[in-house]
């Protein structure tokens, strides 16, 4: 493997700068909270098929029934209401409420903005009923009003974390993607889904909101019942035990995320600790070409969730010898690091 590091001569020098540097000495705690949120909702989605096309449609009619599953699996029939206010009329903001047996489960507000629907609230009211689909549901209605305002059914939201829980996961099943193309808020969402673990044990405390968007191709896929997430792929490359310079034990996964979308990818080393608590450090790769041979080019390590300052330079290690490999999967010849990656860091 031939890593050229620019300004800094070795591995070492690398590691050292990131160990110095502030942000990465910011160590997040992260637990385990068993608190019901939306991103343990279901995705309950009916079969038919919706056109694909941005011609306005017919605005939903209210009543609408709908079915939902309890935490059994059986289907509990629950009803969509338009109980938007006479007042909210003039400046187009609707609100939807989802009832069971007259009880309402949960509720949505929406308004149109520039080329979109943009969703204000979607909340669960009666967490603890446990009902699933609820949040899908409200979902495909918003859809359906963004066809008949002729956006084809775009949207946009921003989840919001609540204390420790995070929506992301929940809205990424329902075919949102991160407004901005976050590689590596991508990747920590596929791998909290892939590995069924609680989104607040990755996310941290300070990271679980994000800006999200869904396209006309979601919004179809979502009225036909077609998860694009599922053809998203986080591979595991490598595993490693590593030690810090107390001899504690870290189990290191390293995992590669391709969004299939432009050049970039992410190398995620995960490591758990003696306690469970996983932490995480992310490498941001692009592809390059250079007379006719293609290497990887390290753009950036936005941030470090690793524990101590040993555990980063292990962690970094570890993404180092993931990388080796995929060099040699993809019969790359080197690995080179972007100049400046690490100013103002």
């Amino acid at each position: 493997m031939t890593v050229n590091f620019s300004d800094y001569n070795n591995i070492k020098s690398v590691q050292k700068n990131l160990i110095n540097n502030s942000i990465f000495n910011k160590n997040f705690l992260l637990n385990f909270c068993g608190l019901k949120t939306l991103d343990m909702d279901t995705v309950e989605l009916s079969a038919k098929k919706i056109e694909n096309d941005d011609k306005i449609s017919e605005k939903p009619q209210y009543p609408l029934k709908v079915k939902i599953k309890d935490t059994e699996g059986n289907y509990a029939d629950a009803v969509i209401n338009d109980v938007t206010p006479k007042s909210n009329i003039k400046n187009s903001t609707g609100i939807l409420a989802l009832t069971v047996e007259d009880t309402q489960i949960a509720g949505i507000n929406f308004y149109p903005k520039d080329n979109h629907i943009y969703i204000d609230y979607l909340y669960n009211n009666k967490p603890g009923l446990g009902y699933k689909g609820a949040g899908t549901e409200l979902l495909k209605c918003a859809v359906r009003e963004s066809k008949a305002y002729g956006f084809g059914g775009a949207a946009e939201l921003h989840a919001q974390q609540n204390g420790t829980n995070t929506p992301i996961p929940f809205y990424y099943k329902n075919n949102f993607r991160f407004k901005n193309n976050n590689v590596l808020k991508e990747a920590l969402t596929l791998y909290t889904i892939q590995n069924k673990i609680p989104s607040n044990q990755v996310f941290g405390l300070s990271d679980g909101s994000a800006d999200m968007i869904l396209d006309r191709e979601g919004a179809n896929a979502l009225l036909e019942g077609n998860r694009l997430y599922k053809d998203r792929k986080l591979v595991k490359i490598d595993e490693k035990i590593i030690k810090d310079n107390h001899d504690n034990i870290y189990s290191c996964t390293s995992y590669l995320f391709d969004p299939k979308i432009g050049n970039k990818k992410c190398i995620v080393v995960f490591g758990e600790d003696e306690f469970g608590c996983i932490h995480y450090l992310p490498v941001i790769l692009e592809t390059a070409n250079n007379n006719e041979k293609k290497h990887f080019v390290i753009t950036d390590i936005p941030y470090n969730n690793f524990g101590s300052r040993d555990m980063k330079k292990n962690g970094l290690c570890a993404a180092m010898a993931a990388i080796e490999k995929l060099e040699e999967k993809y019969n790359y010849d080197k690995t080179t690091v972007k100049k400046n990656i690490f100013k103002n860091k």
